[in-house]
């Protein structure tokens, strides 16, 4: 049994034939090529990353995108899927939180407690034509301001330029409140 498997905020790729899996509890990377034989092996440990995600481009590189705090940036690292995920670049500061120019990173219910942390979370990298997009939640999980910033560049390290209609993402009200991690995608119709 592994029981890093069951760890919070998990972050799967799929390479081939093999399915990699990582999570946010100290960031070892683990492989198999049957999930459902709930055998896998550990690969290594390039970075002691939190709210993790795996991006494999178009031309087979990988990326793991991270960072969950109130102090530290979004991070990027270039991983080598010929050499069980091991760092190849990185890691790089992508960007802060910037409350003074993005008010939905105010803290609060209603993003009105200026002097409360922002958390800088979950990023997400889609790539659509030749722009990559890269989301965050912010500015914590428990307001029900909660939402989805994004980011674009035309490279997957960067440097990344601030969108304009963020939050991209948002609910405030309702049963459940917040937009939670985003996870934009596009599917099987280019949508």
């Amino acid at each position: 049994t592994m029981p890093e498997i069951n760890y919070f905020a998990p972050a799967v790729c799929v390479i081939g034939d093999t399915m990699y899996l990582t999570h946010s509890g100290g960031g070892a990377i683990y492989k198999t090529d049957d999930p459902k034989s709930g055998q896998w092996t550990r690969v290594g440990k390039p970075v002691n990353w939190s709210d993790p995600a795996l991006f494999v481009d178009d031309d087979g590189r990988v990326y793991c995108y991270y960072g969950c705090s109130p102090t530290e940036p979004i991070f990027v690292v270039e991983l080598d899927p010929n050499n069980n995920m091991a760092l190849l670049q990185g890691p790089n500061e992508l960007f802060y939180e910037n409350r003074a120019a993005h008010g939905f990173e105010v803290a609060g219910d209603q993003n009105d407690n200026q002097n409360a942390e922002c958390w800088m979370e979950g990023p997400w990298m889609t790539k659509y034509g030749d722009t990559y997009y890269l989301q965050y939640g912010a500015p914590g999980t428990q307001y029900a301001s909660y939402a989805d910033g994004c980011y674009t560049s035309k490279s997957p390290m960067g440097p990344f330029t601030y969108c304009d209609n963020s939050p991209i993402s948002y609910k405030a009200t309702g049963y459940l409140v917040g937009a939670g991690h985003g996870s934009m995608f596009q599917d099987l119709q280019g949508n």
